[in-house]
Formats: C-alpha cells, structure tokens, sequence
C-alpha cells in the first residue's frame, strides 16, 4: 500500500499518467487492496472504478462503466461540459450525456476506422477530468476485460499525457498465458514504465 501510494503522490507531483499492476491468485486480496488505495486517495482525487466480467458483455463495458458512474456523481450539467464536443463518444456511448442521447447510436464495436477517433475522445474526456483533480482508475479482474477495453486503457496510458491519473488494474497472473489478450498489454504497459505488485500469501512472521 504504501508503495501504491507513493506511486500516486509521483503522478500528482508529475502529471504524468501511470500504470500499476496488481497481480495474485483467486481471493488473495486484489480488490480488497484497489479499495483500499482508492480509500486513501479520495476525496481528493476522482476514483473512476469497473470489474470486468467473466461473462464478457458490450465492447468497452467496464471502461465505460467506469466514466459514466463518474459522470452521473457530478450531475447532468457538468457531464455535458465534459464530454461537449466529442460527438464520436456521445453517438457510441449515447448515455454518457443529454447531448448525444438523440443522436443514432452505433454499436460499441464501431468501424476500426473509427476507434482512432473514439479512443482519442476517450483521451480528451480523462484528460478533462484531471483538469479539476487527479483520478485514479481502477480496472478490477482485468484478465476478463474484452479486448476492446483493453486496447482502449493502451491508449489511454499512452495518449493521455500531460494527466494526473493512475490507472490500476488487477489481475489473476495464474490464468495468463501468453496467447492470452492482457498478457500483450501488460507487457506494453511496462515497457511504459508501469509499476508492479504481487499479494501473496502472509507467512507466519506476518
């Protein structure tokens, strides 16, 4: 924990966004230990949070589970300032504001010609929420989460610089191998730099 929190403190003082990992087996305190740094952050910061689902759902689902439970904490009129402009994440994403409800919404897996666009919306929209304070987003289970989400928080470590946010993602290193999805974004993610826990186990010294 206090490594998690030094690592925030770097990302408040820099404005530079981060990576942590959290990797362990089933049950051995992942999510216990996201609330936990999420606890000692707020209410200073925005804390953007999703678990991904064993049963994958919508493409981006916990990414924009994460931005709308945000969005709808600050209000109808704030939400709408935050995402004016990025009409590709509105007509995508209809619910994340008034504005893009009436437009026709396409599916979340848009044409690839358009996911350049709609991740660089995404960007913006994090990019506007470290304006007013630093966030801390969290993807729990990460090793669930669709490949569409995962390429999204690619994007979104690398594109959304200068920004005060750490994203924190947990994940079981039992079930990864390396054909496995997230197996090439964590290896992206440390060539960024990212930082990496491993909970295991207390002995009896503990």
């Amino acid at each position: 924990l206090a490594r998690a929190l030094m690592l925030w403190r770097d990302v408040v003082r820099s404005g530079e966004p981060q990576a942590l990992l959290v990797a362990g087996e089933a049950g051995i305190g992942k999510t216990r230990f996201s609330r936990e740094v999420a606890l000692a952050v707020a209410p200073a910061a925005a804390v953007l949070a999703a678990a991904a689902q064993p049963i994958a759902g919508a493409p981006f689902e916990p990414v924009i589970t994460a931005l709308t439970g945000h969005l709808h904490a600050v209000g109808e009129r704030e939400a709408d300032r935050l995402v004016a402009g990025l009409d590709e994440l509105s007509r995508v994403f209809p619910d994340l504001s008034r504005s893009g409800r009436g437009l026709d919404a396409r599916p979340a897996g848009a044409r690839e010609a358009d996911r350049e666009v709609l991740f660089e919306q995404l960007a913006v929209l994090v990019g506007r929420l470290t304006d007013e304070q630093p966030v801390l987003f969290v993807l729990d289970d990460a090793h669930w989460a669709d490949h569409a989400s995962l390429l999204a928080i690619r994007h979104l470590v690398i594109a959304t610089s200068p920004a005060r946010v750490l994203f924190l993602l947990t994940y079981r290193d039992t079930e990864l191998s390396r054909r496995h999805p997230l197996s090439d974004l964590l290896a992206v993610l440390r060539r960024q730099g990212a930082r990496h826990i491993t909970l295991s186990g207390l002995t009896g010294e503990h």
